[in-house]
């Protein structure tokens, strides 16, 4: 059974048009940092980290600034709400006046 090929080794054959010669060469460097592996740890673990502070800070901005927009529309609401009030008040006071007239014009 042939062996998979890695998500890096299908990239660089894409790339390369397929030549056995860049994937054996992509195996020898991956055998070849094996022995600098304690240094990419601890290189990895800073990347990890700082990714990880960058993305806690992009998260929290972004809830941040969905609280925002809640309050917004919230306090948008509420003035909605006070205008459909006074224009429910209007409306009656209108209704009310439209019947006076009717009453004159029919008493009258």
């Amino acid at each position: 059974m042939p062996k998979r090929k890695t998500s890096a080794e299908v990239s660089l054959e894409t790339k390369s048009g397929g030549s056995d010669a860049s994937i054996s060469s992509t195996k020898e460097n991956n055998k070849n940092s094996g022995s600098s592996s304690s240094s990419n740890v601890s290189c990895n673990e800073e990347d990890y980290s700082t990714k990880r502070a960058r993305n806690n800070a992009a998260v929290k901005k972004s809830r941040e600034k969905a609280k925002c927009k809640k309050l917004q529309y919230e306090a948008e609401v509420d003035e909605l709400e006070g205008e459909i009030s006074e224009l429910e008040k209007r409306e009656l006071e209108l209704d009310e006046k439209i019947e006076s007239l009717k009453k004159l014009i029919t008493d009258g």
